[in-house]
């Protein structure tokens, strides 16, 4: 359990301090750090955090959910698949474009598939855990066919690097 003196604040979304994260090595410090915010928002409650997340700050936690689908495959976590698809729920509550978050929906789903979980039931557990948008995102998401959440469909294909299993992006 994390104490309220060990997570960080929302300044460790900031933009600037990100650049470039999604291609950061996996796994790499900042992943603990970002896991720990969301973790903290998740029990909480997104908004009774008495933080506000903004557009900037969610394009961080998408960049941390498309990490995670990787390290989740990677470590064999479903703890590191909750965490992405929680953060991803939050990303999209904020959101001016909410393809952005749906695409990387495909390799979340996909790692569930390989941990052998339930892609529905994680979605749907992440779904119910976030108010509004993002939660209603992960639910419909759930809801698609087979073949429009698949990683072609979205543009990903499963690779490795050199610390093994990593998503690339093919667009």
């Amino acid at each position: 359990m994390t104490s309220e003196f060990d997570v960080p604040s929302l300044a460790i979304l900031e933009r600037m301090a990100n650049w470039g994260y999604r291609t950061w090595p996996l796994p790499h410090e900042r992943d603990k750090e970002i896991g720990r915010l969301v973790d903290h928002l998740g029990r909480r409650g997104f908004h009774g955090s008495g933080e506000t997340l903004d557009e900037q700050h969610g394009r961080v936690l998408r960049e941390f959910a498309e990490r995670m689908a990787s390290l989740a495959v990677r470590r064999r976590s479903p703890e590191d698949l909750r965490l992405g698809l929680l953060a991803l729920a939050l990303a999209a509550s904020v959101s001016r474009d909410i393809r952005d978050e749906i695409v990387v929906m495909a390799p979340l789903w996909r790692s569930a598939e390989i941990l052998g979980l339930d892609p529905v039931s994680e979605f749907t557990a992440a779904g119910e855990a976030v108010d509004g948008l993002g939660g209603q995102q992960l639910l419909s998401f759930a809801a698609r066919s087979p073949r429009d959440r698949s990683l072609q469909a979205m543009g990903y294909i499963e690779s490795s690097d050199e610390g093994g299993f990593r998503y690339e992006r093919t667009w």
